[in-house]
């Protein structure tokens, strides 16, 4: 995880009317890549910005998660999970710049790593409890397993110091792991089946996607708690997905990195509408 740009990162304990406007230059430059009724829906659902995004109106078995929604976490991964939940018909729970990694001083915002769902953070018990009801109200609707996508931001320097590529997901196992990863008992978080589905998916769309990178694993992540907690809410196919930021997160692409990622999990055996 990481975060995208020099300029963010100045803007970082910046007082709160200069970072408001940072944000509306953002949201700007995004609605210039939406159709007018896209940009309604994103003004009705999106503004005021700063809390807790809940969408219990899912016509999918996915649930888009993104924890790091704070500018200089995971830059922009709360507006690309919103274009991505919408893309798919998906429910959604989205951090957009309620709640920050805790280490730094804000001008607003409050200190929970929602990443690390064994907290005991109260705002992070409470975005994962809200986790356990969508996955418990997707698993209710018939028998489709709930797809859980984690968003993320690994930065740039990151994608090359670890050869991540622009994509890479985590699914409870590094390399070394991954043989034995699927086998009953073993660590992985999703199937194999959809883990290669969106792996070939992108990769077939020109992308270096990878897997199994250790930083990126998710084992102690949301996709490790939900393995964790499979006898109580059921099987899911939880994966990280970490994006790297020019050209994939920047504003001026994020809404064609959601689409063209809606596209690869639209063509997963898994996934289905309701």
């Amino acid at each position: 995880m990481g975060q995208g740009t020099a300029e963010t990162r100045k803007k970082l304990g910046a007082p709160q009317e200069e970072m408001d406007h940072w944000i509306e230059s953002v949201r700007r430059c995004i609605e210039e890549h939406l159709s007018p009724e896209e940009r309604r829906i994103f003004r009705e659902e999106f503004f005021p910005e700063k809390r807790l995004r809940v969408g219990r109106d899912g016509l999918s078995n996915v649930l888009v998660v993104a924890p790091h929604g704070f500018p200089g976490d995971d830059d922009h991964t709360d507006y690309l999970a919103f274009f991505l939940a919408k893309e798919l018909r998906a429910f959604y729970l989205i951090n957009n710049k309620a709640f920050y990694k805790p280490g730094r001083n804000h001008s607003f915002g409050k200190p929970a790593n929602l990443n690390r769902p064994w907290s005991s953070n109260p705002h992070t018990r409470r975005f994962v409890e809200l986790i356990l009801e969508m996955v418990s109200v997707i698993g209710s609707r018939g028998a489709h397993v709930p797809i859980v996508l984690c968003i993320h931001g690994m930065s740039d320097v990151n994608a090359r110091k670890f050869s991540a590529g622009d994509f890479c997901l985590g699914a409870g196992y590094t390399r070394e792991e991954k043989e034995n990863a699927f086998r009953e008992g073993g660590p992985a978080t999703a199937s194999l089946g959809l883990i290669e589905g969106i792996l070939q998916g992108l990769r077939r769309m020109g992308y270096k996607a990878t897997d199994g990178i250790p930083p990126y694993c998710g084992k102690r992540a949301i996709p490790g708690y939900l393995k964790a907690m499979e006898p109580v809410v059921g099987r899911t196919e939880a994966v990280q997905v970490e994006i790297r930021y020019l050209g994939f997160r920047d504003p001026h692409n994020i809404v064609k990195t959601a689409r063209e990622m809606a596209q690869v999990v639209r063509e997963l055996p898994s996934y289905r509408r309701f």
